[in-house]
């Protein structure tokens, strides 16, 4: 193929295909079709910046307030369609603490201190 049967097949080639793309629509070799692409000043877009089908929107943020700590990763990811493990960085950075009681005496007996240490006999 000379330069001009290049011209041509370039300038029929709808625009904004990827090179690889180009390539394949124009049913010739990689290399030679981003050479000609290139010199003809064809505008490809990059393959690499184009978004790739997948299960989760990476890109969709989570409102920490709006979700319902009680409920599990897996319930969350399916709800706001995240991955589990977003839901678990969220969780660690977000979560409040929960709030843990540190007794282990009656409820009434907490009552006068907000941590319970284990009774400890002297005489034994």
């Amino acid at each position: 193929m000379n330069r001009l049967d290049w011209q041509n097949l370039i300038a029929t080639a709808p625009p904004g295909l990827s090179l690889a793309a180009l390539a394949r629509h124009l049913n010739q070799e990689y290399l030679q079709t981003r050479y000609w692409a290139k010199l003809f000043g064809y505008s490809w877009t990059d393959g690499r910046s184009l978004p790739h089908p997948g299960k989760y929107d990476h890109r969709r943020k989570l409102n920490p307030a709006l979700a319902d700590w009680s409920r599990t990763n897996l319930e969350l990811a399916k709800q706001f369609n995240i991955s589990r493990q977003r839901i678990w960085e969220l969780r660690r950075k977000h979560q409040p603490c929960p709030n843990i009681p540190l007794t282990n005496s009656k409820p009434s007996d907490s009552e006068s201190s907000p941590i319970a240490l284990p009774e400890s006999n002297p005489g034994t």
